[in-house]
């Protein structure tokens, strides 16, 4: 497949430079003396033509009387007036270099104003465009930035190795390997960052030549597709075609539901009642059915979700996409997942049960003998995010994801880049330095990776989580994977293109 470079890679934020009034007025000062000076000049020059013509009528004079006074003297007349314009001049010098004096003056002060001024915008600048690390305890990221107070705002950071020069987003000098991007919580119609975060991906895509992207879920905000033809399909190229209309990302994208593509955000609960205030009229509702269409398949052929699927990518590699909507405990009493309310909703007979996701996943898992295993749902086990950790999908899954050798887990929901780690035999958190010792020095590895890829588009929601992390960043950005024979790759990139982390791990071993 081809992989044009006609794009462009990266968006840079400029800041412009700052002007202030105060500056401007103090040049236009600086004009205005400049007019008071010539004035003075044309002074001075009255004073030297009156100046001359006293001097030839003394003369003049002079030579009436027969050069009367004294021998080589100067007359009184002319002595007189050389004396009076001599304190005229002096009297005129003293007021020109007052004047210039006080032009300077003002010019270097405008100046001072001017250049404090920009000095406080690129400081403003500076710390609006600063990316937020958040850490739980016990983290020891080594990352400069993990110690940092996260905020609500949106805050953003450029620091880091360019995408292009870093080895995740290179292809790797043998064919004997499984390449693919991850990226999730994205359909914004391109707002809210979508656009950079594409176009940075696209930029890895050119030097990486993924075989596939996986999506982690939320691929439709606010609430899905709409059920109206014309606005589902409005929708969808503004939200996935548009954004994502890059050469180099022209591979297949298997996608899983996430839960605003099951109808959440369509309307709210209020005491046990379903108000439709985000979907006034019953014909704009949104449903799951309507992104599961195959319809949209024909008009984008990249494009695949099921609720629940396997891909074998190949020998060695075998992906599970698992819908885990269903699963959630606080998803059982919202409104939303009605069948009366949302079609094909949590709730629906289309929907399958939490019984039969799980009773499907453990058994293709236990009936695939490929050597590395990946699952991808949507909500994650661990997180420090907004949303914070789902304990019954720990319980649930923990097991069946150890027993059967799973490898890596991708998820999305919370808004941020995150990485976990998880020790098989305790089931508990390592820290990043445990992590990163393990999968360096243990033949094969111990651990269950985790990771939290939801940054496609709006991000700035902090950690207010405090479990272990490996790493973690509030940064709008998405994620490359590359699986060789026995080691793996997992690294972070923002919305900018900048390297953010990497975690080479182990595959498991055989049980």
């Amino acid at each position: 497949m081809a992989h044009a470079n006609r794009f462009t890679r990266m968006h840079e934020h400029e800041v412009g430079e700052a002007h202030d009034s105060s500056s401007s007025g103090g040049f236009i000062s600086g004009d205005n003396g400049m007019m008071n000076h010539n004035n003075l000049s044309f002074d001075v020059e009255n004073v030297g033509n009156h100046h001359e013509t006293s001097v030839a009528a003394a003369a003049a004079a002079a030579a009436d009387s027969g050069g009367g006074g004294s021998s080589g003297g100067i007359p009184p007349q002319r002595e007189s007036l050389h004396t009076e314009f001599a304190h005229q001049r002096a009297s005129t010098d003293f007021i020109i270099q007052k004047k210039a004096t006080k032009d300077r003056c003002i010019l270097l002060v405008g100046v001072g104003i001017g250049i404090f001024v920009s000095l406080i915008a690129l400081l403003i600048a500076a710390f609006v465009y600063e990316g937020v690390v958040g850490g739980g305890p016990n983290n020891n990221n080594n990352n400069n930035n993990n110690n940092k107070k996260t905020s609500s705002s949106q805050q953003f950071s450029t620091s880091g190795t360019s995408v292009n020069s870093h080895v995740g987003c290179h292809l790797e000098p043998t064919n004997s390997h499984v390449s693919f991007l991850v990226v999730g919580d994205s359909g914004r119609m391109g707002t809210h960052n979508q656009t950079e975060v594409a176009n940075a991906m696209a930029m890895c895509a050119d030097n990486l030549r993924p075989n596939f992207i996986v999506h982690t879920g939320d691929i439709f905000y606010p609430a899905g597709l709409r059920d109206d033809v014309n606005k589902r399909n409005s929708d969808f190229a503004a939200s996935f075609t548009v954004p994502y209309n890059h050469d180099s990302l022209q591979v297949p994208w298997w996608c899983v539901l996430g839960n605003h593509d099951y109808g959440d955000g369509c309307g709210d609960s209020v005491k046990g009642e379903f108000k439709l205030d985000k979907c006034p009229e019953r014909g704009e509702g949104r449903s799951p059915l309507n992104t599961l269409s195959k319809d949209l398949r024909r008009r984008d052929k990249r494009f695949f979700v099921e609720r629940n699927y396997d891909v074998r990518v190949s020998a060695d590699v075998h992906i599970f996409f698992m819908d885990t909507n269903p699963l959630i405990d606080e998803y059982k009493l919202e409104a939303w997942g009605e069948a009366d309310v949302v079609r094909g909703g949590l709730r629906s007979s289309e929907t399958p049960t939490p019984r039969f996701i799980l009773n499907k996943l453990q058994s293709e898992l236990q009936q695939s003998n490929a050597r590395w295993k990946i699952v991808v749902a949507h909500h994650p086990m661990y997180s420090n995010g907004k949303h914070g950790e789902f304990k019954e999908l720990q319980q649930l899954l923990l097991d069946i994801l150890i027993d059967n050798n799973v490898a890596m887990w991708f998820n999305g929901h919370d808004h941020d880049l995150q990485h976990f780690a998880i020790d098989r035999s305790t089931k508990t958190l390592v820290t990043h330095d445990d992590a990163t010792n393990r999968d360096r020095t243990d033949t094969s590895s111990t651990l269950l990776h985790s990771f939290t890829s939801g940054a496609g588009s709006k991000t700035g929601r902090g950690f207010p989580g405090k479990l272990k992390s490996v790493y973690q960043m509030d940064l709008p950005g998405f994620m490359s994977v590359k699986v060789r024979d026995d080691t793996a790759s997992v690294s972070l990139f923002d919305y900018m293109g900048a390297h953010l982390h990497t975690h080479d791990l182990k595959r498991p071993a055989e049980r």
